[in-house]
């Protein structure tokens, strides 16, 4: 299935339905495969896809000089907790992060993030593995998580790819 069709029907199976739990799933690939309920990512406890209803919605909920990075239309990564210390925006996906380093440092970006925003107008994946592999959290347009071990239940610093669908 061309990857552009999964993920509009999965956007929209996740938009019109209330997500009670976190969503597991371990795609491989550049083509996610469907999670239990069909999206192939997880999705925070009591979020859905629609940007209207997540409970660390951006900008009301971040601080200032984060929520004006809104505007920006991109997908965004800090090293700390709390949007601090380091920070990398993405405009498309990225298969590994192996390559890429924060902002104005030679500091890698791989398995080192704790926090993030998605401002971009899609929705997009984080994976915790190169290649979009690996457990998986999806991030609504306006969607922020502090701490990406609570946001995500799958550790600090593990994010390693970005797909925006």
């Amino acid at each position: 299935m061309p990857l552009r069709k999964f993920f509009t029907a999965s956007v929209m199976t996740v938009a019109a339905m209330s997500i009670a739990g976190t969503l597991t799933a371990t795609p491989a690939g550049a083509d996610p495969v469907p999670g239990p309920n069909g999206n192939g990512w997880d999705l925070p406890a009591g979020a859905s896809a629609s940007s209207g209803d997540t409970p660390e919605s951006a900008p009301s909920e971040v601080p200032a000089e984060v929520a004006a990075l809104a505007a920006s239309g991109r997908f965004w990564l800090w090293e700390n907790q709390a949007y601090t210390s380091y920070e990398k925006s993405y405009s498309g996906s990225d298969r590994s992060f192996a390559n890429d380093e924060w902002d104005g440092t030679s500091i890698s970006v791989d398995d080192d993030a704790e926090s993030a925003c998605n401002y971009s107008n899609r929705t997009v994946g984080l994976y915790t593995k190169a290649g979009y592999a690996g457990a998986s959290s999806a991030f609504p347009t306006n969607y922020c998580v502090p701490d990406l071990n609570v946001g995500i239940g799958h550790g600090r610093d593990t994010p390693s790819s970005v797909l925006f669908v």
